[in-house]
């Protein structure tokens, strides 16, 4: 068995004059071969990508988190799809979206706050109950 080692650089067969030259000569193909190619800027006509608008899109959800939770969670229903209301959230612009965001993240507090005392108030009933 021939050892192998991994994520070595590999060795140069040839010198390097040779090498530069081949270079050169791949350097002019390249060139003519991006010349046939339309740039991104061509081929989207200044439109922005389906990549581009997921970037926006996560960007602004990373931003407002609860808001997205709380229209993904709470908004979303049989006939709504969850990506279309998520898509028309980006619409309301950051100012109302950082407000709303807030909201949500009291609202949430609240709920965890009133789930507590309504577990307690449970364990209380079933302590009376069954003890």
């Amino acid at each position: 068995m021939v050892p192998v080692t991994i994520n070595s650089p590999p060795k140069p067969e040839s010198s390097e004059e040779e090498l530069s030259d081949s270079q050169v000569s791949n350097s002019s193909e390249d060139d003519d071969s991006m010349e046939d190619e339309p740039s991104d800027s061509e081929n989207n006509n200044g439109v922005v990508t389906e990549t581009e608008a997921n970037g926006i899109k996560d960007e602004f959800w990373a931003r407002y988190p609860s808001l997205k939770m709380f229209l993904s969670k709470e908004m979303v229903k049989e006939f709504i799809s969850e990506e279309y209301i998520l898509e028309k959230g980006k619409l309301i612009g950051d100012n109302k979206a950082k407000e709303l965001n807030e909201k949500c993240e009291v609202l949430f507090i609240k709920e965890m706050e009133h789930l507590i005392n309504k577990y307690r108030f449970m364990a209380d009933v079933l302590e009376l109950l069954f003890l």
